[in-house]
């Protein structure tokens, strides 16, 4: 009998209607259909079922984000995250969710409209209209840094014997997280949907609190952090006064007034939000007192923003009274050799032998230039332990790499260069252009109506009809690509294998760095276009020089930005080199301005002309100097660590640069005004170049 009445019940199950769900699916199939009727009321009731389903997968989206950035393997300590996410969505599914939402980057008319993979960008905003109120609920957990050095019995942490540790990241407590952006890629294939998000701690980044201090990154002039926002575009004018460019440099040193007696700098720096990159630090033990010197504004901001949060910066067991101070601009010379080499203040010796002590270690390289810490470590994977030197100054950690290498030594930077973000959708750098005839790089530059304000492009190559314009910025690559026309270029593309610029040269570009130099006050009349071309030209080929003799002023336009690092770094290192440009301070520039917060290199009038130089000048004016000569005159690696620039009269120039940080070029502002182009034979290699002074005045 029980089993009668379940037949019975299953025959009324199967004679019963589908649920509401396949009866609004069976309904739809039906509305399309010609012959058969349309229920009133069936459009409005699968729009609200479809917005149903919409809004409750991008809860299960947004669910899954939050049980990722609570978990261990997702560590806030002052860095961007990136979380990713794998879904298997139907075609329409997809298109419910994210058609119309975003930036979408594929398929489009200009970049593969046949493919089969969409790929849609967010940013701040439209996640916000994509999520809605969800936001608000994301959270995530605070650590602290992990793998500082810390002492154990003997002493061992950099004095050669007993033995070193390294600290665990420790979990802090809760903080608001918020995401930057999202990238999210679907295959119709296999409909597999990727949700890539970028998430950080609200003011957990080196950038700080985005929500209370609005910090945003200044493209003009390379840095992180814009304090005193500019009135006009020219708020470094040619009548700038020296107080008024002292008074608005951003603020980038950190004083601490109550470092610890027994606190070592490695210990300040395992801190969260501390780690930033630095030029310099400098240790007054008799007042308790550290200055570090970052390399960016938005370093010492950040550190400063933590410091007066609750619980604040504690070492020690004590709070730290933290201040920001404005002391110098940021040398050029330290830009250049960020963007040729990656400098830090760490130099990395690998395979040493094992026989080697910290303490030697530190006698060794102490004449370099003062040594913050000194640390061995052995990889699992090498045979021989390595070490890692850390300088006070960025500029004797490069002089003890360049020295060392010279001497026999296997050396590295330890990389701990400003962090560039990507700022744009957009992802290539490099314009292939092909001509139907050949041209000159200086003709592609000069035909160029583009001038933007970072200085990009920083690389331009021709090779007979073909040409290669690499970009710092995507976005102006691709502003480039798409409004470039030239009567003679047959065919534009992106380069097949798209020339990224190293990450050096991006935080080289973002600091300050450009293809174009700035010389400005000399008073030698034996400075001429022949000599400029002649002293500049052995670094890179030249795109043109400006020179304006009444003013005192030049410009050199490289057409690849390392050739500008590299006359920035030789000047640096042999100023006696450059004697006829004595009285002249030497800097990076960027479109019709210089860039403000950089220290010129200044060649001091101390320097008296040797008898070699005197000779080689007067062979100069006779126009017998071949490229060979000039060539011939640069010195080789190593440098003099003893005395650093030679052919003084006054003897020791440590400080130089120090007391100009108030000086102010005068003749900056050079391209202001018109321009009278001359292309001139260059009689020491036989090819032709640009020429480019101030318009003669009519009359």
């Amino acid at each position: 009998m029980p089993r009668q009445r379940i037949l019975q019940l299953e025959d009324q199950v199967e004679q019963q209607q589908p649920p509401p769900a396949k009866r609004a699916r069976k309904s739809t199939v039906a509305a399309n259909d010609d012959d058969a009727p349309v229920a009133s009321g069936s459009t409005g009731g699968s729009s609200a079922a479809s917005e149903k389903k919409k809004k409750a997968q991008l809860k299960k989206f947004f669910d899954r984000l939050s049980k990722e950035c609570k978990s261990d393997n997702c560590k806030f300590q002052g860095s961007p995250k990136t979380i990713k996410l794998d879904e298997v969505l139907e075609e329409n599914e997809f298109e419910t969710i994210f058609k119309g939402k975003g930036t979408l980057i594929q398929p489009t008319p200009q970049n593969k409209p046949k493919s089969t993979v969409t790929v849609i960008n967010f940013n701040d905003a439209q996640i916000q209209d994509l999520f809605g109120s969800m936001l608000k609920d994301l959270k995530g957990y605070r650590w602290s840094r992990g793998g500082v050095h810390t002492r154990t019995f003997g002493r061992g942490f950099g004095f050669g014997f007993g033995s070193s540790t390294f600290s665990k990241s420790m979990k802090q407590g809760a903080c608001e997280v918020k995401i930057r952006t999202l990238h999210v890629e679907y295959s119709k294939n296999s409909m597999k949907c990727t949700l890539k998000f970028e998430v950080a701690e609200v003011g957990g980044d080196y950038y700080g609190d985005y929500d209370n201090y609005k910090l945003q990154l200044n493209n003009s002039y390379g840095m992180g952090l814009v304090l005193i926002p500019p009135k006009n575009p020219r708020w470094l004018s040619l009548s700038t006064s020296k107080s008024l460019a002292s008074r608005e440099l951003p603020l980038r040193t950190v004083v601490i007034k109550n470092f610890p007696p027994k606190a070592i700098t490695p210990h300040y720096l395992a801190l969260r939000g501390t780690g930033g990159p630095i030029e310099s630090v400098k240790r007054h033990k008799e007042r308790d007192r550290l200055e570090i010197r970052y390399l960016e504004a938005s370093s010492a901001q950040y550190v400063s923003t933590m410091a007066q949060k609750y619980p604040g910066l504690r070492l020690n067991h004590q709070r730290l009274r933290v201040g920001l101070t404005r002391t110098h601009r940021l040398p050029v010379e330290v830009v250049a050799a960020i963007g040729l080499r990656g400098a830090s203040r760490s130099v990395r010796l690998h395979n040493l032998t094992n026989n080697f002590t910290a303490k030697e270690l530190e006698t060794e390289f102490a004449r370099f230039g003062e040594i913050d810490d000194v640390w061995f470590g052995r990889d699992p994977k090498a045979e021989k332990p390595h070490a890692v030197v850390t300088f006070c100054h960025l500029m004797a950690a490069v002089k003890a790499y360049k020295t060392a290498r010279t001497e026999g030594w296997t050396v590295s930077f330890r990389k701990n260069l400003p962090t560039v973000f990507k700022t744009s959708d957009y992802e290539h750098h490099t314009v292939f252009i092909w001509f139907s005839s050949p041209i000159t790089v200086q003709k592609l530059l000069q035909d160029m109506d583009f001038r933007f304000r970072n200085g990009d492009p920083i690389r331009a190559q021709v090779s007979g009809k073909n040409a290669f314009l690499t970009f710092s910025d995507p976005a102006n690559a691709a502003k480039f690509y798409d409004s470039y026309e030239h009567p003679q270029a047959t065919s534009k593309n992106w380069a097949i294998k798209d020339r990224t610029p190293r990450t050096a040269e991006l935080a080289a570009v973002k600091l300050g760095a450009s293809r174009t130099l700035f010389i400005d006050g000399f008073t030698d009349p034996r400075v001429n276009f022949d000599r400029l071309h002649e002293d500049f030209s052995k670094f890179g080929e030249i795109f043109y020089v400006f020179a304006d003799l009444e003013k005192a002023c030049a410009k050199v336009v490289f057409t690849n930005m390392a050739s500008a690092l590299k006359a920035i770094e030789n000047i640096h290192e042999n100023r006696s080199n450059y004697s006829v440009y004595r009285g002249a301070r030497v800097t990076f520039g960027r479109l019709m301005d210089r860039v403000p917060h950089l220290r010129p290199l200044l060649i001091p009038d101390t320097y008296a002309d040797s008898p070699v130089q005197a000779e080689n000048e007067s062979t100069f004016n006779q126009g017998n100097a071949s490229p060979a000569s000039v060539k011939s005159q640069l010195p080789e690696e190593p440098i003099s660590v003893n005395a650093p620039y030679e052919g003084v009269k006054s003897g020791v120039l440590a400080n130089i640069d120090e007391s100009d940080d108030g000086y102010d070029l005068k003749s900056s502002y050079a391209d202001e005004g018109e321009w009278e182009w001359i292309e001139r034979l260059d009689l020491t290699n036989g090819r032709m170049r640009l020429d480019v002074m101030p318009a003669r005045k009519a009359g």
